[in-house]
């Protein structure tokens, strides 16, 4: 890949950071694109965009790390072997920083999930799970108040000192 074309993309990342979120005209996320073209500004847009490893490729419905792990050619020869080499190596790097994409393989549906999906989850996963740690914290709280609520409901029916207030109205 040529260091000038890489040190582009870098400059436009910076100046856009946004753009790595964007998909293309196919669908594909910059990282899907770098990686592809097996560009080194791979690193930088995951920096930037760590969610993107989580989204399949929409043309061919690979994960990112499946991505840097195909190969183009069955007739390799010295160098093409070590570009796969280094492409295995790669996919080993990307696996690492989420171990979990590879969990269930075997038992994917043949369709991916649609772009703007895969681009919502990615995006707001971390605040759905948020959302969900703070709702089981609620619900942890809402059976302590209930448990804190029949102990005191027993209580006044045990205890006759406990009575019901009667609501004071006054008339005018």
């Amino acid at each position: 890949c040529n260091p000038q074309v890489v040190e582009v993309i870098e400059k436009f990342i910076d100046i856009f950071p946004l753009s790595i979120s964007m998909p293309d005209g196919n669908g594909r996320l910059p990282l899907h694109i770098a990686l592809l073209q097996k560009s080194p500004s791979w690193e930088k847009i995951l920096r930037s965009y760590p969610a993107a490893l989580e989204c399949r490729d929409p043309v061919t419905g690979l994960l990112p790390f499946q991505l840097a792990a195909m190969s183009t050619s069955n007739d390799e020869t010295e160098d093409e072997i070590e570009e796969n080499e280094d492409s295995l190596s790669l996919c080993f790097q990307l696996l690492r920083k989420n171990p979990c994409l590879a969990t269930g393989l075997g038992k994917m549906k043949s369709r991916p999930q649609s772009l703007i999906k895969q681009q919502i989850m990615a995006r707001y996963k971390p605040r759905v799970l948020k959302l969900e740690e703070e709702n089981e914290r609620l619900k942890q709280r809402v059976k302590e108040l209930e448990n804190q609520l029949k102990n005191v409901t027993v209580g006044t029916s045990e205890n006759p000192k406990w009575k019901k207030r009667k609501s004071s109205s006054t008339l005018c």
